[in-house]
């Protein structure tokens, strides 16, 4: 209950108050604070403390595709909650975590990468051969196989169909298929060399 309470007066702050750090990111703003910012993330910390442009200014602004709004804001709302609500935004649950994940690990904000990376690895395994779709392309067009974490986040998209033969079978039927495997080669050929699983080994 002391922790609970504890979280619940430090989101007071996100309201601004004694904010000494603006978040910009395309058309939104958010007034933050430099230490908690740095509590979970060494790319803000580094941004503010060793002599960039944001130390003097104290503004930093993030470069990110429109995409990520929703999941910049997630982290916004971690930074102060510990947590971030996905069922406020449009954006769909699975695909959402896979933003956030990718988001997180990008600004080495590693609490926040394993939080998303296990509600990801709960909801890719439900979702239909369509949304399927969209989310790995979106996992693979925006990583890479020289980061651990996106392999691990590749991983988790072959195993949600490797591992349901049925929606496997299914999303291979799927009409644009081959185009869509030719202009993502990797995920080609990690789906073609994943070692076929049963069903109920699959688990997040």
């Amino acid at each position: 209950m002391a922790l609970k309470n504890y979280v619940h007066d430090l989101s007071n702050l996100k309201s601004g108050n004694l904010s000494d750090l603006t978040l910009n990111f395309g058309n939104k703003s958010w007034q933050i604070h430099k230490a908690l910012a740095c509590c979970h993330s060494e790319w803000f910390r580094k941004a503010v403390t060793i002599g960039f442009e944001e130390t003097d200014s104290g503004v930093v602004t993030l470069q990110d595709d429109d995409e990520f709004d929703d999941a910049i804001d997630c982290m916004v709302s971690y930074f102060y909650e510990a947590d971030y609500n996905a069922y406020k935004y449009s954006t769909s649950e699975s695909l959402l975590h896979a933003q956030v994940a990718v988001i997180a690990d990008k600004y080495d904000c590693v609490p926040l990468y394993n939080l998303a990376r296990t509600s990801f690895a709960k909801t890719i395994t439900a979702v239909e051969r369509d949304d399927w779709a969209v989310i790995a392309a979106f996992i693979y067009d925006h990583t890479t196989r020289e980061v651990p974490a996106h392999m691990e986040l590749r991983g988790l998209v072959v195993d949600a169909v490797v591992g349901r033969h049925s929606a496997l079978k299914s999303t291979l039927g799927i009409e644009s298929i081959e185009e869509f495997l030719r202009l993502r080669a990797d995920l080609a050929i990690d789906l073609l060399l994943a070692p076929m699983k049963p069903e109920s080994a699959l688990q997040p």
